[in-house]
């Protein structure tokens, strides 16, 4: 028979919207504490998937111009991306930051297009929209020293110019809005602020800094990673004795940060003896004002300013107008202001992670109350092992009945927790199994029974340990190694409960039921989830595509990864995904075919990558904590670890410092913590040999670099390599026709040019053609050009270490481009000038051919009428 049980929504649903609720910056819908003994891929790629089909629904709220729900998922979006960042180890998650910047880059991009300023919208979004709707005026420093400068008393004088009259004329006007909510919240942290700056020793003027830093709200988290009311990032908060951990962000703590602001601003000032150079600092690093300085005719900032980089350039006149209009609001058309007060608080000492729902029961007041007095706790509970207890703020006037009530903390008000979205389809033993805890400890911690049946829609509360490690969250699905078709993903048939959103048009929070009619039906066997609507709406995804790009096919290969294949189409893995609905839960099959979409003018080079290589079905994958790779000569990707250099990464894979630059984009030898660098251990990036004997014979796209010569121009270069004067701009990253001497030039070649039948190994660097001398041995040789030995003999057919002088070896390296002996060369195109033909050897390409016969591949094909740049070995071309 069965039983109908009403749950005990009241707290429950008080739960979920008040945590959604209690900040504008930080969500805390998805409170996760780490899981032991559990997968704990699998949570933080639940709350990146989620965060991806936010993304998703803003660009196609932004397709149809919806501007408030674009707003609102683009926000949705990144407040889970906020809330990961705590996780231990999730800066070392590759898939984390990508996401990140891809959703930051997207939003900066629509936000700079809007002529007003929608409701919603956080204060890094608001600042980005700022910087955009005042563009920045020049004038002259003579003119703003001597014709219009205006100097207000103040505990730092106040400089009126051209540059503070237009932040003067924004905030009277078009940011007039944000100046009376920045005035408004003024009185609950300002009595505090000028206490601390008095103390301190630093002019209490400075406290109007933290209206245009955070906009006066204590969660505030910039797209720079900069957090609190006075914006410090991590490592400089540290200097300042300002901790974090999960559970916990000093940089939050009103009182806290600012003691750390007012030290950290006098700092400056003593450094550099200005307050305007010092407030400069602040923003942009005391280095880059140091430097500035050097470039600078004099001291006074306004000589500076013109060498400061230039989101810095208006810091000061920012600060400047924001201090004038709140010293006197009235004056400026600020009346009738409804200062918030200050919170009057009582201090409890907490033991261990409690609840913070229970907390607020506990202290007779509400939870988002308890939150925006405690904003530094980043999770729905007190720390778990904070040193003596942590200190928590409550109601004044509290403390005897927290203190009571606290004396019978239930077992259930001990345990932090996730919230889990159920999907059709889950039963509670499955639900359970996802996050490593028994199906009773699920049910208790929602007072349902272990055979209930799940409606789809309703979230449950995850209960999780408290023990965690530093490096649980880095792992991700970006870099995982494509697996087998016939291996099992195993996650048992388990589909995201946030799958769904990418087909719904609406904001999750908006699709939830009532939850108060919600049941659950105890019946006799364990019963799965199901939707109530079945209905489906099909979205466009025009919304996700670039424009000029048109989409090619690209099957996945046994060693690939989604991370090796957006650099392989110079593409944001996040797009890859979107693309083909890749949820972050899952990785890639080999076998898989996925779409992507490429500039028009490349269609043709991208769509023969497909045919790199044939799909194989074995899975030598051999992964290791920094690297992961296959056992084949496939591509290795390496973690940079701290202390890392690219001479040390280089010499453990036995390649060069040039190679991991070349293959990895780097211009110098500057390396960040946590980066992957793709590697290809055999020393080469392609494999252009192709042999004729082989009935699945594979194709490699070669890459060409050319150093510019004087008399160069693009239109020979192009010309010269058979390849147009857009395709090399494209590559190169050249905006204008003017190309340097010296510069080397990356072409691409989008099919095969090597000779068929060749069974030696090469690569895609320059054929250089090296004289040996007397004394040279080939050690010395290798070592020149950044190559092996090994692939010197084989690329001469040496079997030894003996070389004669005045013999020519053939070297594959790009070392020294064009770098050839100019005897080398006099010799070979007096040899070849006078050739008619000439017979393709094994190793040729057209471009060596050409190279070497003093003409251009464009000539060569057209001579011989060739369509492609395929030869084969034996065959004979026209020279003239």
């Amino acid at each position: 028979m069965k039983k109908i049980i009403l749950i005990p929504i009241v707290v429950f649903i008080s739960l979920l919207i008040s945590s959604c609720a209690s900040s504008p910056e930080i969500s805390h819908q998805n409170q996760t504490e780490v899981i032991q003994n559990t997968n704990r891929v699998g949570i933080v790629s639940e709350m990146l998937e989620e965060a991806r089909q936010y993304y998703v629904l803003a660009l196609r709220k932004q397709e149809i111009n919806s501007t408030k729900e674009t707003v609102e998922n683009y926000e949705a979006s990144l407040r889970i991306v906020n809330n990961l960042s705590y996780y231990p180890g999730i800066d070392e998650n590759a898939a984390y930051l990508e996401l990140e910047n891809s959703i930051i880059e997207d939003y900066k991009n629509f936000v700079d297009g809007l002529d007003e300023l929608p409701e919603g919208m956080s204060f890094a979004a608001y600042e980005e929209w700022m910087k955009e709707s005042v563009p920045e005026i020049e004038v002259a420093t003579t003119e703003i020293d001597e014709t219009r400068r205006v100097v207000i008393p103040a505990d730092i004088p106040l400089e009126i110019n051209s540059h503070v009259e237009q932040w003067m004329t924004y905030f009277t006007g078009k940011g007039s809005g944000a100046m009376r909510r920045w005035l408004e919240r003024s009185g609950k942290y300002f009595p505090m602020m000028t206490e601390v700056f008095e103390e301190v020793g630093a002019p209490k003027q400075l406290v109007y800094l933290s209206m245009m830093e955070s906009g006066l709200n204590p969660t505030a988290r910039s797209w720079a990673s900069a957090v609190g009311l006075w914006q410090f990032i991590k490592s400089t908060g540290k200097l300042y004795g300002l901790e974090s951990s999960f559970y916990y962000d000093e940089r939050r703590d009103p009182v806290k940060s600012t003691y750390a602001a007012a030290r950290h601003l006098k700092d400056l000032h003593n450094n550099l003896g200005d307050w305007y150079l010092a407030l400069a600092a602040y923003n942009c690093g005391e280095g880059r004002v140091t430097r500035a300085l050097r470039k600078a005719k004099n001291n006074s900032y306004w000589s500076v300013r013109p060498h400061l980089p230039k989101e810095t350039r208006n810091y000061v006149p920012i600060y400047i107008a924001v201090s004038i209009i709140a010293m006197d609001p009235e004056k400026y058309g600020f009346s009738n202001i409804n200062f918030q007060k200050p919170y009057q608080y009582d201090t409890y000492t907490v033991d261990g992670a409690i609840d913070l729902n229970f907390l607020s029961t506990c202290a007779n007041t509400d939870l988002a109350t308890l939150q925006d007095m405690n904003p530094e706790l980043t999770q729905l509970s007190t720390p778990s092992n904070f040193s003596g207890g942590y200190p928590l703020k409550i109601p004044k006037g509290s403390m005897e009945i927290f203190a009571s009530n606290l004396k019978n903390i239930p077992e259930s008000a001990k345990r932090t927790f996730l919230v889990h979205t159920v999907k059709k389809g889950e039963t509670v033993t499955k639900v359970a199994n996802r996050y490593g805890i028994s199906k009773n400890e699920l049910a208790d911690a929602n007072n349902i029974s272990t055979k209930s049946k799940l409606y789809a829609g309703v979230q449950l509360k995850i209960p999780v340990l408290t023990n965690h490690n530093t490096n649980d969250f880095s792992d991700n699905t970006d870099t995982q190694i494509a697996q087998d078709q016939n291996t099992s993903s195993g996650s048992d048939g388990y589909v995201s409960p946030y799958a769904n959103l990418n087909s719904e048009s609406t904001l999750v929070s908006e699709q939830l039921t009532e939850t108060s009619n919600e049941i659950i039906e105890e019946i006799s066997d364990e019963s799965v989830a199901f939707n109530e609507s079945e209905n489906v709406i099909e979205q466009s995804t025009s919304s996700m595509i670039p424009d000029g790009t048109i989409a090619v096919s690209y099957r996945v290969k046994n060693d690939d990864s989604l991370l090796g294949i957006a650099d392989l189409f110079n593409s944001r893995v996040s797009d890859i995904r979107n693309w083909n609905n890749i949820p972050y839960t899952t990785t890639i099959i080999v076998g898989q075919e996925l779409k992507i979409y490429v500039p028009e003018e490349m269609k043709d080079y991208y769509a023969s990558l497909d045919k790199t290589t044939e799909i194989e079905t074995n899975n030598n994958v051999v992964t290791t904590k920094n690297t992961k790779t296959t056992k084949s000569s496939g591509i290795v990707y390496h973690k940079i670890r701290r202390g890392e250099t690219l001479g040390l990464i280089a010499a453990k894979y036995g390649v060069g410092v040039n190679q991991l630059r070349d293959w990895n984009n780097i211009s110098g030898n500057k390396i960040m913590a946590g980066r992957n660098l793709r590697i290809y251990p055999e020393g080469t990036s392609n494999n252009i040999a192709v042999n004729e004997t082989k009935n699945n014979s594979t194709t490699k796209n070669n890459i060409y670099k050319y150093k510019v010569k004087r008399g160069d121009n693009l239109s020979e270069i192009s010309e010269k390599f058979g390849v147009t004067v857009q395709q090399v701009k494209k590559w190169n990253n050249i905006s204008g026709d003017n190309i340097a001497a010296g510069k080397t030039l990356k072409i691409y070649n989008s099919t095969t040019s090597s000779s068929y039948g060749d069974n030696t190994t090469k690569n895609s660097s320059n054929v250089n053609y090296y004289k040996i001398k007397p004394g040279d041995s080939i050690g010395g040789i290798a070592e020149k050009y950044g190559v092996k030995v090994s692939e010197i003999r084989n690329w001469n057919n040496i079997s030894g270490n003996k070389i004669l002088a005045g013999s020519t070896l053939k070297i594959y390296s790009d070392a020294n481009v064009n770098d050839i002996p100019n005897e080398t060369i006099k010799t070979t195109k007096n040899i070849k000038s006078n050739q008619q033909s000439y017979t393709v050897k094994s190793g040729d390409s057209l471009y060596s051919i050409a190279a070497k016969n003093n003409t251009t591949v464009a000539k060569l094909k057209s001579i011989n009428n060739l369509t492609t740049n395929n030869i084969k070995s034996g065959q004979k071309l026209r020279l003239n």
